[in-house]
This record gives C-alpha cells, structure tokens and sequence, in this order.
C-alpha cells in the first residue's frame, strides 16, 4: 500500500468521522428547534391565559368601581335625606318654640282648704 492509499484512507475516515459528527450537530439542532417551538407554543398559551385573566380581572374591576359609584351616589341622597330631616325637625322645634308662652305655676304650689 503505497502513501496516496493511506492518505486517501485517513482522509475518508476524516471525513466520514466529520460526517458523523454533523449528522449529531443536525440531530442536536434539530431537537433543540423542536424544544423552542414547543417551549414558544407554552409561553404563547400562558400569554394568551394571562391576557383572559387580565381581561376578567379589568371587568370585575370596572363592575366594582360602577357599583362603588351606585353605592356611593345612594349614600350621598341617604345623607342629603338626613341632613334635611334634621333642618325641618329644627325648624320645627324653632316654630314650637316660637308659640309658646310662658305659663304661671304658681296656682299650683298655693295651700288648698282641706275639708277635716
């Protein structure tokens, strides 16, 4: 066997070795592409989950503020109902006091004839 055969054996057992070892870097791509497909498939379907709950989340926030407003508005004219029975009870008590006069007890407190 001369040199050239040898040589050309080293080199076809190089490249062969070569071709091994890109096969498995093809075999590794592969799979890792296939990991972040699937792993970009899980982030999108947690993306999409978050955005629901966020969505659910902004309109019981808005039912919540609406029925905060409801509520308050009711106990704005609760308010405004007492605060007006308290001024007609006033003016009420200011009236009464105005109309009456003043009232002698002294016929209450004189001796009385007892019949013995």
């Amino acid at each position: 066997m001369c040199i050239r055969d040898r040589e050309n054996e080293e080199l076809v057992a190089a490249l062969a070795e070569a071709r091994t070892m890109l096969a498995g870097l093809e075999a590794r791509a592969q799979s890792r592409a296939r990991e972040s497909k699937e792993l970009a498939k899980k982030l999108e379907q947690e993306l999409s989950k978050a955005n629901q709950t966020g969505a659910i989340i902004e309109r019981e926030a808005v039912v919540a503020a609406s029925q905060a407003e409801v509520e308050l508005e009711r106990l704005e004219q609760e308010v405004e109902v007492q605060r007006r029975g308290w001024e007609i009870a006033t003016e009420k008590e200011l009236r009464t006091l105005g109309a009456l006069k003043p009232v002698s007890y002294t016929h209450l407190t004189l001796p009385t004839k007892r019949i013995v």
